[in-house]
C-alpha cells in the first residue's frame, strides 16, 4: 500500500473478506543447521472490532519448534513482531503472517519492513 506503511511505501495490504483464519506465506528463508535465524516484521491491523486473531508472525520448518509472536497493539498502531529459532537441519524456514476477522466486520492487515538475520 502506498498510503499506509511503517517506514517507506509500499507495505503489504491484505483485506479480509471472510471469517476464515488466513495465513499468508511472506518469505522462504534459507537456513543452516545450528545457525540462529531471527525474523522481524512490522504489522498493523485496522478494524472497528478487535479481530478473533490479531496479526501473528509464524516461523516453522527445518526441525524447529514453531515460533510465534502476536501483535498486541490497538487498531491503527504498528507493532514489531520478532521470531527467533535455531534450525536442527539445513533447508528453508517458512515465515508467515496469520490473522482472522470477527463478526463479519472488515479487517485490513498491513505488513512492512520484514528483515531477517
Amino acid at each position: 500500500d502506498n498510503t499506509i506503511y511503517h517506514t517507506a511505501a509500499p507495505s503489504w495490504k491484505m483485506e479480509v473478506t471472510s471469517d476464515s483464519r488466513l495465513e499468508i506465506l511472506v518469505f522462504r528463508i534459507p537456513a543452516q543447521a545450528g545457525v540462529s535465524r531471527t525474523v522481524r516484521a512490522w504489522t498493523r491491523w485496522d478494524s472497528t472490532v478487535e479481530p478473533k486473531m490479531k496479526p501473528k508472525a509464524i516461523l516453522r520448518g527445518c526441525g524447529i519448534t514453531k515460533q510465534e509472536d502476536v501483535n498486541t497493539e490497538l487498531s491503527g498502531n504498528w507493532d514489531q513482531l520478532v521470531v527467533t529459532a535455531t534450525p536442527t537441519r539445513n533447508g528453508i524456514l517458512h515465515f508467515s503472517i496469520a490473522f482472522q476477522r470477527a463478526y463479519n466486520t472488515p479487517l485490513t492487515v498491513y505488513v512492512d519492513d520484514v528483515t531477517w538475520s
